[in-house]
């Protein structure tokens, strides 16, 4: 009978410690954000808005409306000057072909100024969007910063997708500094 209780107290105790320690996914990714900070990134996290979630996710059972929301990771770049003339954007991937881009919505909706944008600053954003590493759910700009909104994978090596995204994020900031340069008289 004591060994029995013994057994069992050694495995609470040593399944409660395996139970708190991170898998191996999780010291990966904590690897590659430690790596891609060294390279200037910034990591963070939100909540996004999921555009895409089934109607029974959008309305209580009381009819009540609510917001489907997708916990994200957020990769960032910061400018190296400010700029405000920086067209400010925020677009969430969506099954529905709203904006300028197919595949996306914007959130908020963009202005008519937005809207009337060179198509040319569109079809390049989308170029960008295509070589960004995968699970995607948002893409933002600001005057101060570009982000990708998404969910890491590790499909890659740490160093492809830091690569991949640092490509990503400075072509998305070339374009936009771009932009402000072909508007400013």
């Amino acid at each position: 009978m004591l060994w029995i209780m013994l057994t069992t107290a050694m495995l609470i105790i040593f399944g409660g410690m395996l139970a708190v320690l991170p898998s191996k996914r999780e010291r990966l990714i904590g690897q590659m954000r430690i790596e891609a900070r060294k390279q200037g990134l910034h990591i963070g996290s939100e909540s996004v808005r999921n555009v895409n979630a089934p109607m029974h996710e959008r309305v209580t059972s009381g009819g009540r409306v609510k917001t489907p929301m997708i916990q994200c990771v957020v990769w960032g770049k910061h400018y190296t000057e400010e700029f405000a003339e920086i067209p400010t954007w925020r677009l969430l991937k969506s099954a529905k072909n709203n904006s300028p881009i197919d595949g996306y919505v914007a959130d908020p909706p963009l202005s008519d100024v937005q809207n009337q944008m060179d198509s040319s600053y569109w079809s390049e954003i989308q170029k960008v969007l295509e070589s960004l590493p995968g699970r995607l759910v948002a893409i933002q700009c600001t005057p101060q910063t570009v982000s990708w909104i998404g969910n890491e994978t590790i499909d890659t090596t740490a160093d492809r997708f830091i690569a991949q995204m640092s490509i990503g994020l400075d072509q998305l900031m070339e374009l936009n500094i771009a932009s402000v340069a072909r508007n400013v008289p």
